[in-house]
């Protein structure tokens, strides 16, 4: 069975798009884990002591929760990117094997 290269290329681009998208993303989350820490420092550093500063540093611990959950996803999700390319480029070597 032979492939179309045009096909192979358009797989590859896609995967190459989705590589960048998951950069994107984690330098986003990166991001908002920085302003995130500098706002409750910021808090810390005013000397807050009362309800509101307990309800933001809750909020806080929450976000740096889902962030490390978001961070295990799109490491998930680059490894099985890298499996992809590399089955790709298994088939696409083998296809050609056949010529």
């Amino acid at each position: 069975m032979s492939m179309d290269p045009d096909e192979i290329s358009v797989k590859f681009a896609d995967l190459e798009n989705l590589g960048a998208a998951i950069a994107k993303a984690r330098g986003q989350l990166n991001t908002a884990r920085t302003n995130q820490a500098t706002y409750t420092l910021n808090t810390e550093n005013q000397n807050w002591d009362d309800e509101s500063f307990r309800a933001k540093f809750a909020r806080h611990q929450q976000n740096q929760q889902l962030g490390e959950e978001i961070e295990e996803i799109l490491n998930a999700t680059e490894r099985a990117l890298e499996a992809t390319k590399h089955n790709l480029m298994g088939a696409v070597q083998r296809s050609m094997s056949g010529f």
